[in-house]
């Protein structure tokens, strides 16, 4: 098996403008998830994938290796799917650019899950809910788990009228890390368009209205993205209040304090 780990961004982002090269303790939020994914030793390679000329200078500046993609394309899972077209790898994990607090270990977990379970065809990670306001936040993907761990339905907003504490069992927060076998990706772009994906504007479902089973892995730790200019204050919270995140942190900078790669 070879694990590639591809990270698509671009800057015109709907909600926070150019927040990929947004700096957070004077590195650009693109390159904090890069050296993360690095500080891992989870996967074969790292990319960086983009079309757009600042993000890719940014590499340059940073020796961050990168794949360029065209400038548009509808979604992140396109842009992968070009960046690893001609790449031997086995198995994909994409991890989304505005994820700052991901942490290392959980890339290791999620890395040897993929491996244990080879044949799976496509894993989504997910998180325990916070608070019960989340069940009705659209500005990210709930989802339903089933017994088996597969992912059931995908959603913006709860469609259970159960209380927050039975929710929490069994809807989860989608987190921005996901895997597929490289076959799999490769054929996304032949499945059809179901309805859901189209009104709901969430990709994964376009496998499961398929019948392609998505599996859902639960990291320790629910980390949180950056979507709109709040988040910023939040994640810049919990990396200087969270031990464990301090700890990153301070590995990231000591790493990288001599050389860049």
């Amino acid at each position: 098996m070879k694990l590639i780990g591809i990270i698509p961004c671009h800057l015109d982002s709907v909600r926070l403008k150019r927040k990929a090269i947004i700096k957070i303790n004077n590195i650009p939020m693109i390159e904090h998830v890069r050296r993360r994914l690095v500080l891992s030793n989870a996967f074969d390679e790292v990319f960086i994938a983009s079309g757009d000329d600042a993000i890719i200078q940014i590499c340059k500046d940073f020796n961050s290796p990168f794949i360029r993609t065209y400038q548009k394309h509808d979604n992140g899972t396109n842009r992968v799917i070009e960046a690893i077209r001609d790449r031997d790898c086995t198995h994909v994990i994409i991890a989304q650019g505005d994820e700052p607090l991901i942490l290392p270990n959980d890339l290791k977990l999620f890395a040897n899950k993929i491996r244990s379970d080879k044949n799976v065809a496509a894993w989504n990670c997910v998180g325990e809910l916070s608070t019960a306001s989340e069940l009705s936040k659209h500005s990210f993907v709930k989802c339903m788990i089933g017994l088996d761990h597969k992912i059931i339905s995908l959603f913006r907003k709860t469609p259970f009228y159960s209380s927050f504490e039975k929710q929490k069992k069994y809807v989860k927060k989608i987190l921005g890390l996901m895997a597929y076998k490289k076959e799999v990706l490769m054929n996304l772009n032949n499945l059809r368009y179901g309805q859901i994906f189209k009104d709901e504007s969430i990709e994964q479902m376009r496998l499961i209205e398929n019948g392609i089973d998505i599996y859902g892995f639960q990291l320790p730790n629910s980390f949180g993205s950056v979507n709109e200019a709040a988040d910023l204050e939040i994640v810049n919270d919990q990396l200087t209040q969270s031990e464990i995140q301090r700890s990153v942190v301070k590995k990231i900078l000591h790493k990288w304090s001599s050389r860049k790669d």
